[in-house]
């Protein structure tokens, strides 16, 4: 049963034989999206935690790798360049900008890293740490280590340089003659 919002009253309309499985469906016979379901979607994707790591990935242990210095200055998956020199990593699942505690096992040193990239991509390996990584944690002459991987600190989230605006209106019309909150001030800054 679909219904159509039709002068300010809402009517109940069983489908016609046109209004096949995968066919376009006429504006007028869509269910109507309320304030509440945008509201609910909303307080949805803001309640969500990217920076939460599970509590399979809060503590891991494997083997760790270190990048070449072929990679240094190129991009890694956040934007930001790969500096050598940086106590940063790789990891395949953690939000960027979280904070790890990786502890070589055949040394015991241990040193905190933040993600910046995406990877490893080979064999068993859990974690790429940068060189800087690998030589505080002793690591560079051989190239691979036993790890443990805890994490430590939640990823750090900008706030946006956008905003949403949500709002109810009860006629097209009204759409059209008003400008956004965001674009009027926006204007007035100008």
């Amino acid at each position: 049963m679909w219904h159509r919002f039709a002068g300010g009253r809402n009517e109940s309309i069983a489908p016609t034989p046109s209004h096949r499985l995968g066919s376009p469906v006429p504006m007028n016979l869509r269910p109507p999206i309320t304030l509440s379901t945008l509201a609910i979607a909303l307080v949805a994707c803001l309640s969500f935690d990217t920076a939460a790591a599970s509590t399979a990935e809060s503590i891991q242990t494997g083997v760790a790798s270190f990048y070449a210095s072929f990679f240094h200055g190129r991009k890694t998956a956040n934007g930001e360049r790969y500096d050598e020199g940086a106590l940063t990593a790789a990891h395949r699942s953690l939000p960027f900008g979280t904070r790890v505690r990786v502890t070589n096992l055949d040394n015991m040193k241990s040193f905190l890293l933040r993600i910046n990239d995406r990877g490893p991509f080979v064999g068993n390996r859990i974690i790429d740490v940068s060189r800087a990584g690998a030589k505080a944690l002793g690591f560079v002459s051989k190239g691979l280590a036993r790890v443990k991987v805890e994490v430590v600190g939640a990823a750090h989230v900008e706030s946006p340089d956008y905003a949403v605006e949500v709002t109810a209106l009860r006629d097209s019309t009204a759409a059209s003659e008003a400008p956004p909150a965001a674009a009027a001030e926006a204007t007035a800054r100008q």
